[in-house]
């Protein structure tokens, strides 16, 4: 790019690129009550939230970053966990704390959105507002900036990092400190984000700048290792724990990626069809495909489609791992509108037929609505289920259970995660079942008996007095020294649990 391009794009926290644009800044923050008003109507709480939150209480506890006492690194985001620890100090709630950060990101996500379209050269005041003002009506976006979880601040970061390719000369960016520093902050972030980043340096390199690619890459190694180095000495492996419960399954997952895929892309199907119908009244006007400008962010959005299909795709509410590549997604739909040359009208007319599809396809989706109420139906039971333990059980009471956020977070008891996600042994070791969901596959029931639980929770939405699908309720049910060692007893207004019965 050249200099007088790159005096163009200024850095977006510049005094003259806030002056130029103090209009549609204004407007990111008129948009952003709409998506927390949008969020907060589609809000169900997030029990991988409550995991997050266990580690963070211990450490405020002085118990180090354990999940209650177990060292283990039973969280994906290093960074947020961090985030949410350090400022805990503050005394401020942790639950309140985490959701706030996910709308601070929100907002966050918003602004470098815009820099992402004034990036890419989409100059024309109102019209660079649009990817920005899609995202906000976008039903998953605005159920993750309220719920306390990383995926909304990923997002904002690895837009920030497409809009600095995009705007700032590869070679100045390349020899830069901030951008690998930006990186690993990315990779911290979600370790998936090495992935995006490494699509980044590929749209970067060129025959003469292979050398400032290595070099920043050795940055980036070089401000990820003292991270890395302290996990390994304190955890005792490189990667997070969740990646041996779920994340290494090889291929053996992919048919429940496509079903993911499937179910959450068709919320988007108005924004590929406008698209295509774009493309086809480009080819007809000029006969050119005018894709050269939006290619490398396509690539990066069909690549993310693939390894979140090979990957498995998830298990939460909506399409959580598409958030990151959504803002790429309306810029490239915006600038390809532009390429063909399409009237401001008629730009303005297919984003607000976009918009409506977008709040309609979200609100109007019956499995939507039931992955959200069954977490709002579970939180109450949970919650009161760990103050029940916390209150009315001893310090040294061991839980084996499911569901490894809510209740461990409020009955600050030693718990065993059934599904192994914070438990290294059935992480490593345990059975594996690809038929389950993923995350839910593995489980070992004779190890969580060996270690003697206090108490063994059978749940779902409820505390069930029957076991549930998963390999480790499986093997308890069907073993001699469960139906011998604990006797159901019922929590008056909570539900069903086994307590291990009094050795004489």
């Amino acid at each position: 790019m050249t200099d007088q391009k790159h005096q163009q794009f200024q850095n977006f926290f510049e005094r003259p690129f806030i002056k130029r644009n103090w209009h549609n800044i204004f407007m990111i923050f008129v948009l952003f009550p709409v998506v927390i008003l949008y969020g907060r109507y589609l809000y169900a709480p997030s029990d991988d939230m409550y995991i997050f939150l266990v580690y963070a209480k211990n450490f405020l506890q002085g118990n180090g970053l354990t999940y209650n006492g177990t060292i283990v690194e039973g969280f994906t985001s290093a960074a947020w966990v961090a985030l949410i620890t350090l400022i805990g100090f503050t005394k401020i709630p942790l639950p309140q704390l985490a959701e706030g950060l996910s709308m601070l990101s929100g907002l966050l996500a918003l602004f470098t959105t815009y820099k992402l379209a004034k990036s890419m050269g989409i100059q024309n005041g109102w019209i660079a507002l649009i990817p920005a003002a899609l995202l906000a009506v976008t039903g998953d976006f605005a159920f993750y900036s309220v719920v306390g979880l990383e995926e909304v601040l990923f997002t904002a970061l690895i837009t920030l990092c497409m809009a600095l390719v995009y705007s700032r000369p590869a070679e100045r960016l390349l020899r830069s400190n901030y951008y690998p520093i930006l990186n690993a902050l990315v990779i911290l972030t979600r370790p998936e984000g090495a992935l995006l980043c490494a699509l980044l340096f590929l749209i970067m390199l060129r025959r003469d700048n292979l050398h400032l690619i290595i070099q920043c890459g050795l940055k980036l190694i070089l401000f990820l290792a003292p991270v890395l180095v302290w996990k390994r000495y304190y955890y005792g492996y490189w990667l997070p724990n969740t990646w041996y419960a779920k994340g290494n399954a090889g291929l053996a997952n992919m048919g429940q990626g496509a079903i993911y895929f499937i179910f959450n892309i068709r919320r988007y199907l108005g924004v590929f069809v406008i698209m295509a119908a774009i493309l086809v009244y480009g080819l007809y006007r000029d006969r050119s495909s005018h894709l050269r400008n939006v290619l490398p962010l396509l690539l990066i959005v069909f690549v993310w489609f693939v390894y979140m299909i090979i990957q498995g795709g998830d298990n939460m509410v909506g399409g959580r791992f598409l958030l990151p590549i959504l803002p790429a997604l309306y810029c490239v739909f915006v600038k390809y509108a532009l390429e063909v040359r399409l009237r401001p009208a008629e730009i303005g007319l297919s984003t607000v037929v976009l918009g409506v599809s977008l709040i309609y396809g979200y609100v109007a989706d019956p499995g939507l609505y039931l992955q959200a109420q069954s977490w709002r139906d579970a939180f109450s039971i949970r919650k009161d289920a760990g103050l029940y333990l916390h209150d009315n059980f001893p310090k040294d009471t061991v839980v084996a259970l499911n569901p490894a956020g809510i209740i461990p977070y409020y009955s600050e008891l030693e718990t065993i995660d059934m599904l192994g996600l914070n438990d290294i042994h059935i992480a490593h070791e345990g059975k594996r079942d690809y038929s389950l969901w993923y995350a839910h596959q593995a489980g070992d029931g004779a190890y969580v008996l060996s270690r003697k639980p206090d108490i063994i929770i059978f749940t779902g939405r409820t505390l069930s007095a029957e076991p549930g699908e998963f390999i480790s309720d499986r093997e308890i049910w069907a073993s001699d020294q469960f139906k011998n060692d604990y006797a159901l007893v019922e929590w008056q207004g909570i539900g069903f649990v086994y307590a291990r019965k009094t050795e004489k």
